[in-house]
């Protein structure tokens, strides 16, 4: 599963733009599962870290539907080997 946002203009990472981050989607094989959350910006607001300078989107909602999915899918995942 790959977790984008559609306002990540991180220049420290690369210059292609937000459209960056869901190339483990679109080149990746195998089964797989795309969430663009919009509005969201750079690290959806401290998933790296609390205090994360990088973190740059405060909106708890979303991060808290990124924890909720990841920790849904999580157990799937990992039990039927992909």
């Amino acid at each position: 599963m790959v977790i984008a946002v559609d306002k990540d203009i991180s220049a420290q990472e690369t210059v292609k733009g937000p459209g960056w981050h869901t190339d483990p989607y679109r080149l990746g094989a195998g089964l797989k599962c795309l969430l663009v959350l919009t509005g969201g910006k750079h690290n959806l607001g401290g998933i790296s870290g609390y205090d994360a300078a990088e973190a740059i989107d405060e909106n708890p909602e979303r991060v808290m539907l990124v924890q909720c999915l990841t920790w849904g899918i999580s157990p799937y995942s990992t039990l039927s080997g992909r």
